[in-house]
């Protein structure tokens, strides 16, 4: 757990990486537990795999001291888009689009600030250097602090897009 002490920072990570394959594992293995509450099973395309080139991916390090190293305690990604992509579909079209994905945060450091950096971080990466107008996400129903974390950042719920179904998502959006 933080207390006052440890440094939260962020940094970019190479996608597709050691790093970035065992966090997008640790989150399948989190949800695992939760696939029975699903209404539909979770299709194929959502699965991690790898993120698609063009993304962008941040980890999160806490370091309670300087002689200590940092431990990884959290990651984001951010796809571009294509407009007229299936998984663009429902967003509007006149505007470049990102979606966050692979967003997890470990149990120990949750309601800690680490979810906070990582979505200014990867907004400010998306309208900076991306120069995308609009941000996308889904979460599942069932995580509500998630949602309270999305919500407390600004996000708005909207209906769902993409290949996205309104049985077991809450989506998301926020103009940047």
């Amino acid at each position: 757990m933080l207390g006052s002490g440890p440094k939260i920072s962020i940094r970019r990570e190479e996608i597709n990486s050691e790093t970035c394959i065992a966090f997008m594992n640790e989150i399948m293995e989190e949800i695992q537990p939760l696939h029975h509450a699903l209404v539909a099973p979770i299709p194929d395309e959502f699965r991690p795999r790898h993120i698609p080139e063009g993304s962008v991916f941040l980890v999160a390090e806490v370091q309670d001291d300087e002689t200590a190293a940092p431990e990884l305690v959290g990651s984001v990604a951010l796809i571009p888009l294509a407009q007229g992509s299936a998984n663009a579909s429902g967003l509007p079209e006149n505007v470049r689009v990102g979606e966050i994905k692979r967003m997890v945060v470990r149990p120990p450091f949750r309601r800690a600030g680490v979810a906070v950096k990582l979505l200014e971080a990867i907004e400010d990466i998306a309208r900076t250097e991306m120069g995308l107008g609009l941000l996308a996400l889904e979460t599942w129903h069932m995580l509500t602090g998630a949602q309270r974390l999305y919500e407390s950042s600004g996000w708005t719920r909207r209906e769902v897009y993409g290949r996205y179904d309104a049985r077991d998502s809450q989506c998301y959006d926020k103009w940047i």
